[in-house]
């Protein structure tokens, strides 16, 4: 994949490559109306809706990702017995993206919990919903690649499941917009400030809360929850998964990040010491987390449509480096994986796991270069550069740190020298998972 082309796609010809006509087909009754399916005004629109939303002063507090992550510490044996993380790490994810969205966690990792001690768990819709998002997910990427045949395809299932993650969602938008009002006549009363609680405490921070303050229409706030689970949960607990499959086998780079981990956080839990600030200035972690990216980014390849007849810089003529003229309607497709992975760029040893990389691409991506910007492009590049991608890199390094903290080391739990991928609507590990082997210390 050319840089130059990437940049002209996402960056210098941005009104004329658009995202929504591949997405919208296959996508429409699951994320209607959100800034993943929409172009031109309209994801403006969702763009400026969202900004605010993640904002430092609403992803700083980790308060509640810790009591999600102390739980998930109590589910992963600690006596070298192989489990699979990305199962754990997908119900991390949902726990802290629902309690975001929500303000009720999905309950996800008590439910894991619950189960491995032989209790009841007591969190039905969120078992419900994760099956079902995961089916939504998987068969809607089936219906992607039908492209222009997708209404063909509309089993059943899908149809079940998509009506199960609807009516959980639901649920909860008709829940903040009757807070809304309720709030909103209180005011109007010159009752105490809504944005206290009865104690007189400032409130948590709700994502949904916050969105019916500007629009009550329940299809647009639906379409955007839905779509922004769908770039958070999977990409948070995916990149988690592949990093610990790529420590496991790895193990220079494990040691000297558990000894930066230790240097920066103390070897044992001290909540004032990881801080947003603090998790972004150690330097090896983020490394770590965008070699990981690097190998295996949650978005292996898209597309974009031309919207008039065009053109790319590089790929005409006989050595492939003229102009080559893209029609009105033409579908060009930019794959990340690929870009991450040239030799060119990276090096020879571009399909290795090796952090240190990063000292000096971190540099060239900073001053914008070709070679840094626009090849490496994890969270996206241009004005659709992920919006979340501040929270999707602190939820990610404080679980790591975590994790480094309770357990003394990690091993390989599988022998299979293969690594299966596997495609929902994002990059995963499929076969057995991240099978990996934890001790306590």
């Amino acid at each position: 994949m050319d840089p130059l082309n990437t940049k002209h796609i996402l960056y210098t010809q941005f009104d004329t490559f658009l995202a929504g006509p591949s997405k919208k087909g296959p996508f429409t009754g699951f994320v209607n109306d959100s800034i993943f399916v929409e172009d031109g005004e309209r994801w403006s629109f969702h763009r400026a809706l969202l900004r605010p939303q993640f904002a430092r002063q609403h992803i700083a507090h980790l308060d509640n990702l810790e009591v999600i992550t102390n739980d998930l510490l109590k589910c992963i044996p600690g006596d070298g017995t192989s489990v699979d993380l990305q199962q754990y790490f997908l119900d991390v994810a949902l726990d802290s993206a629902t309690a975001l969205f929500f303000g009720e966690s999905a309950g996800a990792v008590q439910h894991r919990l619950a189960l491995l001690r032989g209790e009841t768990p007591d969190h039905p819709w969120g078992a419900k919903f994760s099956s079902a998002f995961d089916i939504c997910q998987a068969l809607l990427l089936i219906k992607f690649f039908y492209r222009n045949f997708h209404a063909w395809y509309n089993p059943q299932e899908l149809i079940d499941a998509k009506k199960e993650c609807f009516g959980i969602v639901d649920n909860f938008i008709h829940k903040a917009i009757r807070k809304h009002g309720k709030a909103a006549r209180a005011a109007k009363a010159s009752k105490p400030d809504v944005e206290a609680d009865e104690t007189g405490s400032k409130r948590r921070y709700i994502f949904l809360e916050e969105l019916v303050k500007y629009s009550e229409d329940v299809e647009l706030l639906r379409g955007t929850i839905i779509g922004l689970l769908v770039a958070g949960r999977g990409p948070i607990a995916k990149t988690l998964a592949f990093t610990f499959h790529c420590l496991v086998r790895y193990p220079e780079a494990q040691e000297k990040l558990r000894k930066e981990i230790y240097e920066h956080f103390g070897s044992e839990f001290d909540r004032s010491r990881i801080t947003f600030e603090s998790l972004k200035a150690c330097k090896y972690l983020r490394w770590v987390i965008d070699e990981s990216l690097r190998l295996y980014p949650s978005v292996p390849f898209d597309a974009r449509t031309a919207s008039k007849d065009t053109y790319l810089p590089h790929g005409g003529g006989p050595d492939g480096m003229s102009p080559i003229f893209i029609p009105k309607g033409s579908a060009v497709e930019y794959v990340p994986y690929a870009a991450h992975r040239r030799l060119d760029i990276f090096g020879p040893d571009a399909n290795w796991f090796r952090p240190e990389r990063f000292e000096t691409l971190s540099q060239e991506m900073a001053r914008g270069t070709e070679h840094g910007a626009w090849t490496y492009i994890p969270f996206n590049a241009g004005p659709r550069t992920c919006v979340g991608q501040q929270m999707s890199l602190t939820e990610v390094s404080y679980v790591i740190v975590r994790m480094f903290q309770h357990f003394e080391k990690f091993e390989n739990g599988e022998f299979s020298q293969f690594v299966k991928l596997d495609m929902s609507l994002n990059m995963g590990l499929g076969g057995q998972g991240a099978r990996v082997r934890s001790f306590a210390k």
